[in-house]
């Protein structure tokens, strides 16, 4: 259901070679929390170690264009 779909949305955003490492970095908490509601320990595991402070720091338009 929805845990799988979002599963899926999750692994295919993050597969994305286009993305930067900041708007990677904020997606890893949704990884691993997503990961263990689909029951996959091993997937959460794997993106934890590389969630970094700056997933949790707001950023501007302006920052971003930078």
């Amino acid at each position: 259901g929805k845990v799988d779909a979002a599963n899926s949305s999750i692994r295919r955003a993050l597969a994305n070679p286009w993305l930067d490492k900041l708007a990677r970095a904020r997606l890893l908490p949704a990884r691993v929390e997503i990961a263990v509601a689909a029951g996959d320990i091993e997937a959460a595991q794997k993106a934890a170690p590389r969630i970094t402070p700056q997933a949790f720091q707001p950023t501007t338009f302006v920052e971003t264009q930078q």
